[in-house]
C-alpha cells in the first residue's frame, strides 16, 4: 500500500470526531418570576406563591410573620433561628416566600364559669369558634 488513505480510515476518523463532541446544552428555560413583595395579607392569594414582608415573632404555637394586621404562621417552624427574634417587639424584619394557605389551627374556646381553664385562646360567649380559629399559614417557606 502506498501513502494514500482508504475510505475506511476516513469513516473511522469521522466517527471518532462525532463521538468526542459534547452534546449541545439543553435549551434555556425562562426563569420563573418571583411574586412582588407585599406588606398586607389577602385571602385572594390563598393557594398562591407569595412574598410577604413583616416582622419575625415567636408565639407559643410556633413562628409567625407579623404582616400588617395579620400573623402568618410558618408551617413546620416552632421558633425562628437565633438572631431573628429577641422577644417583645424586637423581631427582625424580613421577606418570606411561600404558598399561602388558611386553616383552623388556633385553639380557641369559650371559658365557662366554674370550669377549669383549658389551654388555648379564650373568646367571648357567642363567638363563631370556626371563624375565630382561622389563621393564615405559609407552606414551603424560605427567607
Amino acid at each position: 500500500m502506498r501513502g494514500g488513505s482508504s475510505p475506511l480510515v476516513f469513516a473511522l476518523a469521522a466517527l471518532g470526531a462525532c463521538a468526542s463532541r459534547e452534546a449541545p446544552p439543553p435549551p434555556a428555560t425562562e426563569a420563573v418570576a418571583e411574586p412582588p413583595v407585599v406588606t398586607e395579607v389577602s385571602a385572594d392569594e390563598l393557594g398562591h406563591r407569595v412574598r410577604l414582608r413583616g416582622m419575625a415573632i415567636d408565639r407559643k404555637g410556633g413562628a409567625v410573620l407579623a404582616v400588617g394586621e395579620h400573623h402568618v404562621w410558618i408551617e413546620g417552624l416552632h421558633s425562628w433561628p437565633a438572631g431573628y427574634y429577641e422577644g417583645g417587639d424586637r423581631g427582625r424584619e424580613l421577606t418570606v416566600t411561600g404558598v399561602l394557605h388558611e386553616d383552623h389551627g388556633l385553639p380557641v374556646f369559650v371559658p365557662k364559669e366554674g370550669e377549669p381553664v383549658v389551654q388555648g385562646i379564650p373568646v367571648p360567649e357567642g363567638t363563631d369558634l370556626e371563624q375565630a380559629s382561622r389563621r393564615y399559614v405559609l407552606r414551603d417557606a424560605s427567607w
